[in-house]
C-alpha cells in the first residue's frame, strides 16, 4: 500500500523540462551576444539609427514655412532664415496647447515664444500666420495645416522640425493631407548639445532619440 502511494506521488510530480531550460539559456546567450555586438559596433550602429529618423530635404522656395512646436532654440530660427532668404513668403505656426506653468500664466505659450523669435529675426507681423486649431500633437498640427490649405490646394509648404523628428512628421502629414502632401517639404534642423554621431553620450540625446523611436512605433501600430 505504501509503495503504491509513493508511486502515485511520483506520477503526480511534474516531469523535468530540459528542452525549455535549454531554450531559456540560448535566449539569454543571444541577448548577451546582441548587447555585446551593439556595444562593440556602437559607433556605426547608433549613428545609423539616428540617420534613419532623418529624412530631411534640401530647402527650396515654397509659399509658406510651418514651424512645428518644440525645440524653440532651433526651429523658429531656421524658419525665419528661410523667409529672410526669400524661400518662403510667410511663416505659419500652430497654436500649441499649454501645460504646467503655461496654463498658470507664469510662462508664455510655445507659439507666443516662436512668434517672438520670428519677429526678432526680422519677420513682419503680417508675415506670421497663427492657425486657429489648438494642437497638442504633431497629428493635430498636420490637421491644422490641412484645414488652412483647404482653400489653397496648390500652395506649397516647408515644414521645419528637428532632424530626428522628420521621418515621423512626414508619415503623419502624408496620412492627414493625402495627395496634398506632395506639395510639402520637410527640412530638419540639428539639435543643440549633441549630434547624430554622439547622441548616446548625453542624457538629453538618449531621451530624444529613444522617445522618438517609441513614438514612431506607436504611430505605426496606431495608424
Amino acid at each position: 500500500m505504501g509503495s503504491r502511494g509513493v508511486q502515485a506521488g511520483t506520477a503526480l510530480a511534474p516531469a523535468p523540462r530540459p528542452a525549455r531550460r535549454r531554450w531559456k539559456r540560448w535566449l539569454l546567450l543571444l541577448t548577451l551576444v546582441s548587447l555585446l555586438a551593439l556595444y562593440v559596433g556602437r559607433n556605426q550602429v547608433l549613428p545609423a539609427a539616428a540617420q534613419f529618423l532623418d529624412v530631411s530635404e534640401p530647402a527650396r522656395a515654397t509659399d509658406y514655412v510651418m514651424v512645428l512646436g518644440g525645440d524653440m532654440q532651433t526651429r523658429p530660427f531656421a524658419a525665419a532664415a528661410l523667409v529672410n532668404a526669400g524661400l518662403a513668403r510667410k511663416a505659419v505656426l500652430a497654436k500649441i496647447k499649454g501645460a504646467g506653468e503655461e496654463l498658470d500664466g507664469i510662462a508664455p505659450a510655445q507659439h507666443e515664444i516662436i512668434r517672438s523669435v520670428l519677429l526678432q529675426q526680422g519677420l513682419a507681423p503680417d508675415a506670421i500666420l497663427l492657425l486657429d486649431k489648438d494642437c497638442a500633437t504633431t497629428f493635430d498640427e498636420a490637421s491644422a495645416l490641412a484645414e488652412f490649405l483647404k482653400d489653397k490646394p496648390k500652395s506649397s509648404v516647408t515644414v521645419v522640425t528637428s532632424s530626428f523628428h522628420t521621418r515621423r512628421a512626414r508619415l503623419i502629414f502624408r496620412k492627414v493631407l493625402g495627395a496634398r502632401s506632395a506639395n510639402l517639404r520637410f527640412v530638419g534642423v540639428p539639435t543643440d548639445g549633441f549630434t547624430e554621431r554622439n547622441w548616446w553620450h548625453f542624457e538629453s540625446g538618449l531621451n530624444f532619440y529613444l522617445n522618438e523611436y517609441c513614438k514612431l512605433a506607436f504611430y505605426l501600430v496606431r495608424y
